[in-house]
């Protein structure tokens, strides 16, 4: 008698948290959708609407490839079209890279969201700039996104270690667009993700 108490009480419990994690979900997924239809409705929160590339990093400053990487894409592309969000000791920076290198399944860095003409088009794991010149690079990826496009209706790239994943699915695509934009306050939740 006693232990089926016990276990009605566990049940009890798990059937509680399973409730309040549905509304903390609930509650975080309108936020973020808030935030996205602030961020889509604002221009402030770009690097620049007018150029065609505009490059977002996540990286450390102690990483070599990282400061290559941005080093050579400010001097070709322009400061201001280049965002350089350090991990080290940031921890708002750190949770929006978590979930980008969930989808990237790679913790490497540098991670690279690139935005062609206002839209997340590209997610690079690594420093494409010392495989050859950056414009050469991004037009055969742009070349190579459009293929995909065309075959499979993807509409974001992820190239990681010389292999290239597509990515259809909407809503992902605006929480990717989203961790690199606004890092500073993504939110989401690992068990969500997991596919």
């Amino acid at each position: 008698m006693r232990d089926s108490r016990i276990m009605f009480g566990f049940m009890v419990i798990g059937v509680f948290m399973v409730i309040i994690t549905y509304i903390v979900f609930f509650a975080t997924d309108n936020t973020n959708k808030d935030t996205m239809n602030t961020m889509n409705n604002s221009s402030n929160l770009r690097i620049n609407e007018t150029n065609e590339y505009e490059f977002y990093i996540f990286g450390e400053r102690t990483c070599p490839h990282c400061s290559h990487l941005k080093t050579t894409l400010m001097k070709k592309y322009g400061d201001e079209n280049v965002k350089f969000y350090d991990l080290l000791g940031n921890e708002k920076y750190l949770n929006a890279f978590s979930f980008v290198a969930q989808i990237t399944k790679s913790t490497g860095v540098p991670q690279v969201g690139i935005f062609v003409n206002g839209s997340l088009r590209i997610v690079f794991v690594g420093d494409f700039t010392e495989i050859g010149d950056s414009d050469q690079i991004l037009s055969n990826l742009l070349q190579k996104l459009n293929e995909v496009e065309k075959e499979r209706q993807h509409r974001v790239i992820f190239i990681v270690s010389d292999k290239v994943y597509g990515l259809e699915n909407e809503e992902l695509i605006k929480k990717l667009e989203n961790a690199f934009l606004s890092p500073e306050s993504f939110k989401w939740f690992f068990i969500l993700y997991i596919f």
